[in-house]
């Protein structure tokens, strides 16, 4: 069995710069499709990666899934709607354009140097999930989310962003913690094919959508939340 860090997987925050950013993307949980391999190897990870370079450095050396590769030209389907996001945020009108979103999430997301960051609530499958590892923590999901917070609530704390989009219905309760909000903070979108919801705390604006697929999302919508999230910031 390969040896695993665990304590060092809860530990890992997330991909983008050391700092304030103007776009941060909370999913679910890393999803580690090789299994031992892979998550030994992000255990390794320092506490703040480049995207790209994590992908194409330790991840790949270990044999792992390499989406930035010309062997793998599909990415990962989250990355494509979070770059269609970063895109709008830019107002770019080619958001929704194949070759600028895929050019984005190759050269510019979750980049060091970049303005977006990428964290998951867990950063290995959760013991209710097939792909959970033989050797993981006897922890349940809640207790596993108790462990985590700390880290991701201190680094928001740390480098706060301007706009957090938490995708997947799970996350709305956990970005709610995160970021202390109300039950009632939250208000819904109008006009959108696919729901969304926009709540703000201090100087931060949270946009919690349902699924984070390509695909998913109409045209007009990603705008429109855009926009919404926009004129909820300017108020505060």
């Amino acid at each position: 069995m390969t040896q695993i860090d665990w304590d060092a997987l809860l530990q890992f925050v997330g991909y983008g710069p050391i700092g304030p950013v103007k776009v941060l993307f909370l999913g679910l949980e890393e999803k580690a499709v090789e299994g031992e391999r892979n998550l030994a190897a992000r255990a390794s990870f320092r506490l703040i990666e480049d995207l790209r370079d994590a992908h194409e450095g330790v991840l790949a050396r270990s044999g792992c899934h390499n989406p930035f590769t010309e062997a793998h030209r599909d990415p990962v389907k989250q990355w494509n709607t979070a770059a269609r996001f970063s895109l709008a945020f830019q107002g770019s009108p080619h958001w929704h354009e194949r070759h600028a979103w895929s050019d984005y999430w190759r050269n510019k997301l979750g980049r060091t140097h970049g303005n977006t960051f990428l964290m998951e609530c867990f950063p290995y499958p959760r013991p209710n999930r097939s792909a959970l590892v033989a050797g993981a923590p006897a922890l349940t999901p809640d207790q596993l989310w108790e462990r985590r917070l700390p880290t991701l609530r201190t680094h928001l704390k740390q480098h706060p962003a301007r706009f957090v989009i938490a995708y997947g219905k799970e996350t709305k309760s956990k970005v709610a913690e995160l970021l202390t909000l109300t039950p009632n903070a939250w208000s819904t979108v109008a006009g959108l094919k696919r729901p969304a919801e926009i709540a703000v705390s201090g100087a931060t604006c949270i946009a919690h959508v349902g699924f984070f697929g390509r695909g998913y999302f109409d045209n007009s919508d990603i705008p429109t939340i855009v926009r919404a999230m926009r004129e909820s910031a300017s108020d505060t």
